[in-house]
């Protein structure tokens, strides 16, 4: 049987909903790359929905174009997705990477203020938790046990990611201020 995709008619490029996944940015052969999260638009084709780093070259909301043969896995939610290795960058995000430090009392703010931006159609991400390491053979194939268990004490001081038009950045960092009184940001500083 074939594949079955229907596409609405209308001029450019096709932008379905083929709902999220995982790709790994500039691959290499051993499977090392960052792997981020995005949108798939079409069988082929991924928009960024996490914060890529900024040596990636990559920036939140990019356009990339992926291999369909998935090269490991990755959970999310109690459901395992195929990783896919990006082939090329297609269509460049207008904004640029920018790093905030920000002060969240508790696992709660920093939820918060990455929801808020997603809510307000921009993009941001803890780098501080979200970022982790795995070995080359975790990256492509399942993932094994190493000797940390993966439990993790988040510091109070936490490095976020963030990217959009710097005025509805500052907006959105100052109403998220306004939750708490403990609650701070410094920056954003400008990375790509």
């Amino acid at each position: 049987s074939g594949l079955k995709l229907e596409f609405e008619e209308k001029p450019g490029p096709p932008q379905m909903n083929y709902g999220i996944g995982p790709v790994r940015l500039n691959p290499d052969t051993d499977g090392s790359g960052e792997v981020v999260w995005g949108w798939r638009i079409d069988p082929c084709r991924m928009r960024l929905h996490s914060v890529p780093l900024h040596d990636s070259g990559h920036r939140w909301d990019d356009v990339v174009l992926h291999d369909v043969v998935p090269r490991g896995e990755r959970k999310f939610m109690d459901r395992t997705y195929p990783v896919f290795d990006e082939l090329e960058r297609m269509d460049p995000s207008p904004y640029a990477t920018q790093e905030v430090e920000v002060t969240c009392p508790t696992e709660a703010d920093s939820e918060e203020l990455a929801s808020l931006f997603y809510e307000n159609g921009l993009g941001a991400e803890d780098w501080t938790a979200k970022i982790r390491w795995l070995c080359a053979s975790c990256s492509v194939q399942t993932r094994h046990s190493h000797d940390d268990d993966g439990t993790r004490i988040l510091p109070t001081s936490r490095t976020f990611a963030i990217a959009g038009p710097s005025e509805r950045v500052a907006n959105l960092l100052e109403r998220w201020k306004g939750g708490s009184a403990r609650r701070d940001a410094v920056g954003p500083t400008s990375l790509a």
